[in-house]
């Protein structure tokens, strides 16, 4: 009876596993046919049915986890590449897709319009079928490596005929890798530059016309590229500096100014160039025989036909006799033309400082010299050395005076002398040294001495320049009482001398 039941039992066993067994195995098998489905057609929209919560089930919840992954990235896929087809076609470029051997698998509207079809009739053609043998000829050996190998874009231009017209056309073909890394398809744009051509063509042309034109210029005429760089300098421009062509091209045309305008220039040009804007400047250039001149330079920025702008083109004109003639009259305006001191003007002019300074508490004082005797010089020597006795009163007065100092001659035989920053006892001290001086060195016709009268007095608070004058003349003319060759100071209420210089008091 026990023999019985052992055997009994090992049979519902056998009959137990063979079940599971065979449940396994039917699972195992409707797994491997939906993989083998997803395979062999790509629906990554498939899953596999999960089971219990077995190993196998946990293996089937996996496999779903990563089809759940691919349908989303093949999602994202679909939608970059719809974005991208739209873009390709809203674009006027001809856009297109081929395989490695010259097959069209994409061919955007634009391009079908260009060669005269619809995007249907395009795909599988052979890229051959419709372009010149010319471009697929460039497209071979060591291009077409670098192409493969390192996936360098190409680009060219070629003539390609479209509906029998003959047109020039700008093309790019960038490779499309795979996973590994291997080019699998071709991407390009072509886009028509016929017209640029002509754009380009013509601007040469009327570029050429008028650098003939300008190399008849008899001053210098310069042309820079849109990026501030010198590419033309005309005839009377290279004959101007003694430099060629290859010699100013570039940045070079700096080392020709002068050290010390090469900063205001460089700034000033930059600041148009960045702004695209008309400017004119004085510098000095340095001449073919190494001498500066002040030259005058304007330049205009120019355009193409599309409004891009091209550069600058300039003129030069020498102005250093010009800018000489300017300096000299200038001079003239504030200088003496016989001593080369300085004169009334710049006088009054430095009076009204030295009154501002006063109110500050800073003291000045003005002298007037008056060279004695001259009216007797010219009458009995002549006026020529009447004027030489003047000129060498201003190069003494010029001696002893400090650099601060303005010293003018006021016409005739007077002069007069402001020592800025000076009290009325130091300036005293200079007076008597400068009449003094003048005792010993001027003499006329080789031995006879001449000699100055000064009246001074000092700057104050309330004083005008007319007040200031008033005082210095009457001091002068209290000199010239006295007997001439002495200096008087003009001072109100003032009882005493300093260092024995007489001291005129009003009365």
């Amino acid at each position: 009876m026990l023999t019985v039941l052992v055997i009994a039992y090992l049979v519902f066993a056998t009959v137990i596993m063979l079940s599971l067994s065979l449940g396994v195995l039917r699972r195992v098998g409707r797994m491997k046919n939906m993989i083998s489905t997803i395979e062999q057609n790509p629906d990554v929209s498939l899953r596999i049915p999960v089971v219990g919560a077995d190993e196998l089930s946990e293996t089937a919840v996996s496999i779903n986890k990563m089809l759940n992954a691919l349908e989303t990235a093949r999602a994202e896929a679909i939608s970059n590449w719809r974005l991208y087809e739209t873009l390709a076609e809203a674009s006027e470029d001809m856009i297109f897709e081929v395989d490695l051997k010259g097959n069209v698998t994409y061919m955007n509207e634009a391009a079908a319009i260009s060669l005269g079809m619809s995007p249907a009739d395009l795909l599988g053609k052979n890229v051959r079928e419709f372009f010149p043998i010319e471009s697929y000829k460039q497209f071979q050996g060591e291009s077409r490596d670098r192409f493969l190998a390192k996936g360098q874009p190409w680009r060219f231009e070629l003539e390609h005929k479209f509906r029998g017209q003959t047109r020039w056309i700008e093309t790019w073909l960038v490779p499309i890798k795979g996973a590994s890394g291997e080019v699998k398809s071709i991407l390009g744009r072509s886009r028509d530059v016929t017209e640029q051509r002509k754009s380009q063509a013509e601007m040469a042309r009327s570029l050429e016309f008028y650098q003939r034109l300008f190399d008849e210029f008899p001053n210098p005429v310069w042309r820079t590229d849109a990026e501030g760089a010198l590419i033309y300098v005309n005839t009377a421009g290279l004959v101007f500096t003694g430099h060629t062509m290859d010699e100013v091209r570039g940045e070079s045309w700096m080392t020709m100014i002068h050290k010390e305008d090469q900063k205001k220039i460089r700034t000033r040009f930059d600041s148009s160039l960045k702004k695209q804007v008309a400017f004119a400047q004085e510098y000095r250039l340095r001449r073919f025989d190494g001498q500066f001149r002040w030259v005058l330079d304007r330049a205009q920025p120019f355009y193409d036909k599309e409004g891009r702008f091209g550069g600058f083109l300039g003129s030069i004109l020498d102005i250093t006799e010009k800018k000489l003639k300017v300096e000299e009259l200038a001079y003239l305006a504030t200088h003496d033309a016989l001593t080369g001191l300085e004169n009334r003007r710049v006088l009054e002019g430095a009076l009204k400082r030295a009154i501002a300074k006063a109110r500050r508490g800073t003291r000045s004082a003005i002298l007037i010299a008056d060279l004695d005797g001259l009216k007797g010089v010219n009458d009995a020597f002549g006026h020529l050395e009447g004027d030489n006795a003047l000129v060498e009163l201003g190069g003494l007065i010029n001696e002893e005076m400090r650099t601060s100092d303005v010293s003018t001659r006021l016409g005739g035989d007077e002069f007069g002398i402001i020592l800025e920053d000076t009290e009325l006892k130091e300036a005293i001290v200079t007076a008597e040294r400068l009449r003094e001086s003048v005792e010993i060195n001027i003499r006329i016709m080789g031995g006879i001495p001449l000699t100055i009268s000064i009246g001074m007095t000092s700057v104050e608070i309330k004083d005008t320049v007319k007040s200031i004058l008033s005082r210095a003349d009457m001091a002068l003319y209290e000199a010239k009482r006295r007997g001439r060759n002495v200096v008087i100071v003009y001072k109100e209420g003032m009882e005493t001398s300093f260092s024995d210089v007489p001291v005129f008091k009003p009365r």
